[in-house]
């Protein structure tokens, strides 16, 4: 397995993960590059329509409602991104970002503005927007409404 960051072939470490939001018994191998660290699927799926159905959730538009207004907005999401504030819970659990749903940014320790996050398939870039008016800086996208995953480098 060659790692697709940096083109490492050696001492790479397999894991094997079973998908877990349909409930199909599925199992992957992912292996983590020996010498940068990445994370990644060692081979695709050739249909990757079993695992992305026409329905997925990322694939549909959010449902309109009613938004706080634009500064009410910052504390909400920054409660999304660090997991901090009783005001952005607040307005989190009652006027949700759809975009931020299921980044699970806020469980990572220690995460800064000066992080560089590599979002691969991107979608509409909604995700990454969010996070600039945040105040990250470094945030290469690839757009892609079939694939979503962030990589910490």
């Amino acid at each position: 397995m060659t790692c697709r960051i940096c083109e490492n072939a050696g001492g790479n470490k397999t894991f094997t993960v079973p998908e877990m939001m349909f409930g199909c018994g599925d199992e992957f191998l992912y292996f983590q590059c020996a010498r940068c660290g990445c994370l990644q699927i060692a081979e695709f799926s050739a249909d990757l329509s079993k695992y992305y159905p026409p329905n997925y959730y990322s694939f549909a538009e959010p449902a309109p409602r009613q938004s706080a207004p634009p500064d009410l907005q910052k504390i909400r999401d920054q409660h999304a991104i660090f997991g901090k504030g009783i005001l952005g819970r607040m307005l989190h659990a009652g006027f949700p970002n759809a975009h931020m749903r299921g980044s699970l940014l806020s469980e990572l320790p220690g995460l800064k503005k000066s992080a560089r996050i590599l979002d691969i398939g991107s979608g509409s870039g909604a995700l990454l927007y969010t996070l600039q008016e945040n105040g990250f800086i470094k945030l290469p996208g690839t757009p892609n409404k079939r694939k979503t995953f962030l990589i910490f480098i």
